[in-house]
């Protein structure tokens, strides 16, 4: 790693993922991500499944960004749990997979197979960042229509959780992939969907949620946490999960010394309410080291006339220096972040 001095600026662009529009390095808008990622306005991305057409390209494009990176990795994200949530689908010649609970019905053998298939292919098209395993509880009496619902929980039991999550995150790791484990501090109990709007958790939440994510933190295999928008204020009176300091606080009380992760924040549940400017300054407020902004419209599904907008990073970051100046957010968080993201990408093998 390079121990130059980096401008304020460039980092504060480590700290965002951003999802962007085109499919080949010649689409004048990846051309554009291609000058944020070489000047560090930008320090990860993330493809989603309109950014895909095949192996082939998605490899070449990815590459490409990656070239574009002068030091520090990019980091090349996506959401690759299987079943409906995976990018890499089989209708466009990928392997394609199960989803969570069916591969928790299999034996620990079979779901290691199946997760070194998974990494060995994320590997060999150039991504190096799973947003994955979900290790949301499913409760016992119901299905949230956005994890249970999709067979996106391993199980209603911590330990079924655990157990198959580190087997998918030791797999990742076998071929170079970085985890994150979600959605912090439970997205299973959750009756609506984030995508859509605001959620409150406050009346089926249960503590036990917090027990997959504190164990495997013991067990020192968690690259990355990803926060949930969910709202409860036995939590916090004002502030969704992934705003809420105390909330995050607990996975520093836990031991956790790596990155936080807010999920999308062009998620209805926090665009709806907040720009991204301001969302950035909140996120970063409570303890998130990394942000993500998917561009996205069915993310922003409830946000009336949302367009994706490329020159986000370089709002972002006067934004942030904004609020540097006024005191809102302090120089010392911003430091702490980005030394967090440089020691994650240190992991990243090219």
């Amino acid at each position: 790693m390079n121990t130059r001095k980096w401008t304020l600026e460039e980092k504060i662009g480590q700290l965002m993922i951003l999802g962007f529009e085109g499919l080949s390095p010649e689409d004048p808008s990846i051309q554009k991500l291609a000058h944020q990622i070489r000047t560090h306005q930008v320090g990860g991305v993330i493809p989603y499944a309109y950014n895909i057409t095949d192996s082939a390209q998605i490899t070449h494009l990815n590459a490409f960004l990656q070239d574009q990176a002068p030091e520090l990795p990019l980091i090349i994200s996506v959401d690759q749990e299987g079943g409906k949530v995976q990018r890499l689908k089989a209708d466009k010649g990928f392997l394609g997979f199960p989803t969570a609970e069916k591969v928790a019905s299999l034996s620990p053998e079979e779901a290691h197979k199946i997760y070194l298939q998974m990494a060995t292919e994320l590997a060999k098209n150039g991504f190096n960042l799973d947003f994955a395993p979900c290790v949301d509880l499913n409760p016992e009496s119901y299905l949230s229509p956005i994890i249970g619902e999709l067979e996106r929980s391993y199980s209603s039991n911590v330990d079924v959780v655990v157990k198959y999550a580190a087997i998918m995150m030791d797999a990742l790791h076998q071929k170079g992939i970085l985890n994150s484990i979600k959605h912090f501090p439970g997205h299973g109990s959750a009756r609506g969907d984030t995508h859509k709007g605001f959620v409150d958790v406050a009346q089926d939440w249960q503590k036990r949620e917090l027990l997959p994510f504190f164990e495997l933190i013991k067990q020192g295999h968690v690259d990355t946490i990803m926060t949930a928008h969910v709202f409860n204020d036995h939590w916090d009176k004002k502030y969704p999960a992934t705003f809420s300091a105390p909330t995050l606080q607990r996975l520093r009380d836990a031991g956790y010394e790596g990155v936080i992760l807010s999920d999308d924040l062009h998620m209805t549940a926090i665009h709806k309410e907040y720009d991204a400017e301001t969302a950035m300054v909140k996120a970063l407020k409570a303890g998130n080291d990394m942000v993500i902004f998917s561009n996205y419209a069915l993310a922003a599904a409830g946000v009336p006339n949302f367009k994706p907008d490329p020159d986000l990073p370089e709002k972002i970051i006067a934004a942030v220096k904004v609020s540097l100046a006024k005191g809102e957010l302090t120089e010392a968080r911003v430091e702490d972040a980005f030394a967090r993201v440089k020691a994650l990408k240190s992991k990243i093998k090219q």
